[in-house]
């Protein structure tokens, strides 16, 4: 028994009956130092760190350093906001029906869409957007009424692109406050509707329920955007929720069940344990992106199943949690200039903490399992070494499980801070066809496991 293969990914599977590979706040990284066996090292993610508690559920988190604030904005409840450091200052009271919203920003206003209503904000007033019958501004006689209730939009050059669910999308031009009558579009090459729309560079992608649209500038006051030709994708949208700008391109989780990176042709970035839970789930999945220490997560929250994060990085999907829930407590956040922000159901506001081992003051498990195939007969394990690193003096556990044998009693391992190897011998007896180790530790104190060795000697 070599160099046993601890969390190459967050990868479960119901229908193969075989053993989950577990990786809990833990995620990979390439180890330059010659120290792991395996030359990969497993780094925790960031803590949560409280900055404020508000009345009502997170309901979005923006900032944008090239817009009117560069003040992290967030929603709560019926409530917009702003964080001036850590003093909460009131920008509106807003429609709320309890779903998340979205926010996005031009150099002038910053936009949220809430309850179906698009509001703006200029920095001084928020005003709720209308539809105008005329097409001249300073007429007098104009009227205004309500726009058909807005699903989603974006922004590019300067518009607010506002899309509704049945395909048709208006625009609000820089510097005007209604919305012209004749200032809209169809999104509909294919009868889908429309659930999202996202900007990817100068292109903005309208996604429905079975394809996806591109559309670009022309540079037109009169017809400021146009669909391109040929590039209709054939595949659809599950969750607008779900969908994210993520790593230079778009993320999202298809009509089918499976999480793509837009490309020429969708390109497939989610396993098959993935899309088993997707297929599971109780509730629409939703994500968020933040960046840790050069690494880029698309963090995806599969309601029923669990929260688990893509890195750009190594393509490793890792799994988030809160100890004693079945999804990490975050249900929003955004990168920001200042570092990650998130916010969850119960108005709790944090800021992810890479240095920090705990989650608004609790500690959080940090767990891999990796299991080594045996052969036909059954195989002593002498022994099993692991390398691991902290800040402080921190205890891990270790078990072990054969089939049809169940897990054995826990292994309580001491590592004396810095680099240790922690050794567990007599280990038994491992019956084919395989057997699966789990470490794991709830010390707060930072830490990293660099891999295991069984049957053999290890020295660093």
């Amino acid at each position: 028994m070599p160099v046993v293969p601890l969390g190459t990914q967050a990868y479960s599977r119901l229908a193969s009956n075989n053993p989950d590979t577990r990786l809990v706040n833990l995620y990979m990284e390439e180890d330059q130092s010659g120290a792991s066996p395996d030359q990969f090292q497993r780094l925790q993610r960031p803590g949560l760190t409280r900055l404020a508690t508000v009345s009502g559920t997170i309901r979005a988190v923006y900032q944008s350093d090239n817009s009117i604030s560069n003040d992290a904005i967030v929603v709560a409840g019926d409530k917009w906001f702003r964080l001036n450091g850590e003093e909460i200052v009131d920008i509106a009271t807003v429609p709320s029906d309890g779903a998340s919203v979205r926010m996005e920003a031009t150099f002038e206003r910053i936009g949220l869409i809430t309850a179906g209503a698009f509001l703006v904000w200029d920095g001084t007033t928020v005003a709720t957007v209308k539809l105008r019958d005329t097409l001249t501004e300073n007429d007098p006689t104009k009227t205004l009424t309500d726009l058909p209730p807005i699903v989603d939009f974006s922004v590019l050059n300067g518009y607010f692109i506002l899309t509704t669910a049945s395909g048709v999308f208006y625009t609000l031009t820089p510097g005007e406050a209604s919305v012209q009558a004749l200032s809209y579009a169809d999104a509909e090459a294919r009868p889908d509707g429309t659930l999202a729309a996202r900007r990817l560079r100068d292109d903005i992608f309208f996604f429905g329920a079975d394809s996806i649209e591109v559309w670009q500038s022309t540079g037109d006051a009169k017809l400021p955007f146009q669909r391109a030709s040929g590039r209709l994708v054939d595949r659809g949208c599950m969750s607008r929720d779900a969908v994210s700008t993520f790593d230079n391109s778009i993320v999202w989780v298809g009509d089918d069940g499976i999480v793509y990176r837009m490309s020429d042709v969708p390109e497939r970035i989610s396993n098959f344990g993935i899309e088993e839970r997707i297929k599971r789930r109780t509730d629409d999945p939703s994500a968020w992106v933040f960046t840790t220490y050069g690494h880029k997560f698309y963090v995806l929250r599969i309601p029923g199943e669990g929260t688990f994060g893509f890195d750009a990085a190594t393509k490793i999907w890792s799994e988030f949690s809160t100890l004693g829930a079945t999804v990490w407590v975050p249900t929003t956040g955004m990168d920001t200039a200042s570092g990650a922000l998130a916010g969850d159901a119960n108005g709790k506001l944090y800021r992810l903490d890479p240095r920090s081992s705990l989650d608004d003051g609790k500690p959080f498990q940090r767990l891999v399992t990796g299991t080594i195939a045996l052969p036909a007969k059954p195989a002593p394990n002498s022994s099993i070494a692991i390398g691991v690193g902290s800040d402080d003096p921190a205890i891990f556990n270790l078990r072990w499980h054969d089939p049809r044998r169940g897990w054995s009693q826990s292994i309580e391992l001491r590592s004396r801070g810095e680099g240790d190897i922690l050794n567990a011998w007599r280990l038994g007896v491992a019956r084919p066809p395989s057997r699966t180790f789990e470490i794991s530790t709830v010390s707060p104190t930072a830490i990293r496991i660099s891999g295991a060795v069984a049957n053999e000697g290890w020295r660093v």
